[in-house]
């Protein structure tokens, strides 16, 4: 029975009603549950939980001074969610304050359990359980946290009694008595006799409230340097624990590092070398390999790399193996001829490679987002404990790596650079941004001021605006700066900002820290992310956009990067083949020659309307593909690739089963397969784009029905100067003029954020005038997409958006749509002529909207 191991399966409607419940407690959960359980908690994260014990356990492995050594307990609850008693749980939501409704409800799904047992043809049950929580259950993951609160609790009550004293990393910071991840636990105290009888009284005292049992086989012990090895022997009797091995995990990961960092992080090498064993035996095209490798094989260090910086040594040998797999010839091949280094197969789809991932860059993406994490939540557990040990008077960004670093704060350091290109500050009362050693500067290669003169040593942001916050006072600047940091910061616009300082991403558009972005400035401040050309990438852009197979595109790739095997290519590696093209025998087989001049080739072109001319370089595939994508339709496109696929294919035919194809059966069977494949995806479900509704993307304007009014925003950034402007005009059912608005400020900004500033006003007009009904149009689709998302967001255009948001909510008679610049001419024309009228309001009358570009045209004039 010791094995037993109970499942109530959940139905249907019963996971519904919980899942519910548990969206309507999640909010909650934060507050409720202590800072030492990272578990199902929205917003903590379980690398917050390594980072804190790894720099723990790096304190305990260094200390070596003191008479009392300290110990970390790792404990583990035997069978956890089935030992959960009803009546403790139920005590534990009560004194936590959920409300008698609240809990009799969840009292209900939780008693409403029982169990059959099926032993040959006899069914015995149902069996009625008086304790556990069921498996499967959205609320039981919620349940068993606020279960082990209780734990937290009984520890914390020690640690005040003076029973227990947690460890201590450095002076000033937080004493850590526990940390928990659901059932995994570390408890830290002083590594002696009274304090493990305590361990064992608080043990014994929560396993008899709350019946759960800790496992001691999977329970282990770690013991500071200064530790005596007569007092561990005791303590290890008992407690009933072994001590903790050299090898040791946490979470999944190492405990503690030594001096060789690529042994101790080998295992993630042998993992991706045994999966990609396993997936070889089998038949994969070139495109499934592609999918493999991006979902699975560069998935599986990723939980480590958030961590650790993996040696190099180790990424090199995980990217080798996935080179190796992928230019794999066969299944029965353990090796094949690779035709392109993985540098180059890392680059972006739209830049000539294949968008794998460089494993290094993407190391370093994940570890910024620890840093982001230490800039942006100072009041963490884990930012406190970082901040104490290794930058107490300091920032982050000022931190040095300091004496006997632990490995994590090695790591997290290592992207510091990352952050410093893209992170930077949104000003709104710049009280909490110092002048000197902060990203505040809108420069995106180096946001920090440069200028040196004294009196900024302690200043703030703030005491450079003027009282009343509504710009800059161009004479202390003046005074203080040099002229570079003088342009950059009067280019800053301050009327808009809010009442608190945000660091925000530059990345992204919502602010916050992703790691696909940094991962993009990563690539780009290691300079591999080198564009080809304005053309190559326009042309390669159009060419992963056509809707066929993908293991058609693949091929066609290869071709225009010279990687497939024809006579000529094998040569150049060194494959002892003749050069004569097995087709025609009568030229030298390029791949240019295999897929475009060769005679049958040409006729294959001729047949389907598609030219073999040249206007370039002469027998250069990617060059005639790329002439061609420019000028072809989107079927041209599609039967273009399809027919490559063909020729390949009739080429192939010709050279292993000395078959030759006709031209017919080539240009046929492109066709057929391009058919085949177009009508399996059209049963496919497609998705409308994200955050567009019905009534978006109109092309031309047209006027609003019955007493509605119609409101056309725009934006215009004036390159030559530092100032922007928007407009809007109001028309109505009739097309006439009704009223314009014209707006200029000096600084610089982005066009989303002047479009939603531009928008904001439009909002705040509509609401003074209050029409019976009015529609709002811009052609801004980033900012329609942000005003309609539930995300939130942290920019200086984001905190705009929110404005409008809010007015919306005021406001229950206004429509917003996204329109095409087509329809938002006249908009437009008004807010260029912002530059020269910037601040004034057209009242035209009823003008006819036709006369509105001839009035504007003389307004510039």
């Amino acid at each position: 029975m010791s094995d037993l191991r109970p499942i109530a399966l959940c139905n249907v409607l019963f996971k519904i009603i919980t899942k519910v419940m548990v969206n309507r407690m999640k909010p909650f959960m934060d507050s409720i549950i202590s800072e030492n359980q990272s578990a199902f908690i929205p917003g903590r994260l379980i690398s917050d939980n390594i980072l804190v014990s790894f720099q723990i356990l790096h304190y305990l492995k260094r200390k070596r001074k003191g008479k009392e050594g300290f110990m970390a307990l790792k404990l583990d609850m035997s069978k956890a969610y089935d030992r959960i008693e009803w009546d403790f749980l139920e005590a534990m939501l009560r004194k936590l304050g959920f409300i008698e409704n609240w809990i009799q409800l969840v009292m209900k799904c939780v008693k409403s359990a029982n169990y059959c047992v099926t032993h040959g043809n006899n069914e015995v049950g149902p069996i009625i359980p008086t304790r556990g929580i069921r498996q499967c259950d959205p609320l039981s993951p919620y349940l068993f946290i606020l279960c082990a609160e209780g734990f937290t609790a009984l520890l914390r009550k020690y640690e005040q009694n003076g029973w227990l004293h947690g460890c201590k990393v450095g002076n000033g910071a937080p004493r850590v008595s526990h940390m928990l991840f659901a059932n995994d636990s570390y408890l830290y105290c002083k590594a002696t006799k009274t304090e493990a009888q305590r361990i064992i009284e608080v043990l014994s005292k929560f396993e008899l409230a709350s019946g759960q049992k800790v496992n001691l086989a999977k329970c282990s012990i770690f013991y500071s340097a200064n530790t005596l090895n007569s007092m561990k022997d005791r303590i290890n009797s008992i407690l009933g624990m072994v001590t903790a091995t050299e090898g040791s995990l946490y979470l999944g990961l190492p405990s503690s590092m030594g001096r060789k960092k690529s042994a101790a992080l080998g295992f993630l090498k042998n993992k991706v070398k045994s999966r990609l064993l396993g997936y070889g035996t089998k038949f994969l095209s070139r495109a499934g390999k592609e999918i493999l490798i991006k979902t699975v094989a560069q998935a599986l260090p990723s939980y480590a790399m958030s961590v650790f910086l993996i040696p190099q040594e180790v990424t090199r040998d995980m990217e080798s193996l996935m080179s190796k797999f992928w230019w794999q010839s066969s299944n029965n091949s353990p090796s094949g001829i690779h035709w392109m280094s993985w540098k180059k197969l890392c680059k972006h789809k739209t830049k000539g490679g294949m968008g794998f991932q460089n494993l290094r860059s993407f190391n370093l993406a994940l570890l910024g987002k620890q840093g982001w994490h230490l800039l942006t939540k100072p009041e963490t557990l884990v930012s406190r404990i970082f901040k104490a040990r290794y930058y107490p008077r300091g920032t982050f960004f000022t931190a040095e790596i300091g004496n006997n670093p632990s490995y994590v704060w090695r790591s997290v350091l290592e992207a510091r650079q990352l952050l410093t290109h893209g992170v930077c500050w949104s000003i709104g009362n710049g009280t909490s941004i110092s002048v000197l050693g902060e990203p505040w500067l809108p420069d995106s290669q180096n946001p920090f001021v440069s200028s040196s003169h004294p009196a900024l040593q302690s200043a703030k942001v703030c005491n450079l605006m003027a009282m009343d916050g509504s710009g800059w006072e161009e004479e202390i600047v003046a005074d203080l700066f040099l002229e570079r940091d003088q342009n950059l910061i009067l280019s800053i616009p301050l009327q808009f900002g809010h009442d608190r300082d945000h660091l925000t991403w530059k990345g992204e558009i919502s602010g916050w820290y992703t790691v696909k972005s940094a991962y993009r400035f990563a690539q780009e401040i290691n300079g591999e992310d080198v564009q080809d050309g304005d053309v190559a990438a326009t042309s390669w852009k159009k060419f992963w956009a056509v809707k066929s197979p993908p293991k058609m595109k693949n091929m066609v790739w290869k071709a225009c990067q010279g990687c497939l095997p024809t006579m000529t290519q094998l040569r150049m590696r060194r494959v002892d083949v003749s050069l004569v093209c097995p087709v025609c025998n009568n030229q030298k087989e390029t791949t240019f020659h295999a897929l475009v001049s060769c005679l049958a080739a040409a006729l294959c072109w001729n047949r389907v309307g598609i030219g073999t001319v040249m206007h370039r370089q002469q027998d250069n595939f990617f060059d005639w593909c790329s002439s061609n994508f420019l000028v072809l339709d989107a079927d041209q496109r599609k039967l273009l690739i399809a027919l490559c696929w063909s020729l390949w294919n009739a080429r192939n035919n010709r050279v292993w089963n000395n078959k030759l194809v006709s031209v017919e059966s080539i240009v046929l069977s492109a066709r057929t397969y391009l058919n085949q494949w177009q009508t399996a995806q059209s049963l496919n479900v497609t998705y409308p784009s994200p955050g567009l509704i019905p009534g978006d993307g109109a092309e031309q304007w047209q006027p609003p029905h019955g007493d509605s009014i119609k409101v056309n925003v725009d934006a215009a950034i004036f390159a030559n100067t530092t100032q922007f402007g928007f407009a809007f005009v109001v028309r109505n059912s009739q097309g006439l003029f009704v009223e314009g608005v014209t707006k200029c400020f000096n600084g610089s900004a982005t066009p989303e954020f002047v479009e939603a500033l531009g928008v904001k006003e439009a909002l705040s007009w509509i609401k003074r005038n209050q029409p019976t009904q009015a529609i709002l149009e811009t052609d801004c689709l980033v900012f329609v997409q942000a005003l309609r998302s539930s995300i939130d967001m942290i920019f200086m255009f984001c905190q705009v958006v929110n404005d409008c948001k809010a007015l919306l909510k005021e406001l229950q008679n206004v429509s917003i749509f996204f329109i095409k610049r087509s329809a938002n001419k006249v908009a437009h024309n008004f807010a260029r002529a912002s530059l020269f009228y910037p601040d004034c309001t057209f009242n035209l009358g009823s003008v006819p909207v036709d006369l509105l570009p001839t009035l504007v045209a003389e307004f510039n004039g």
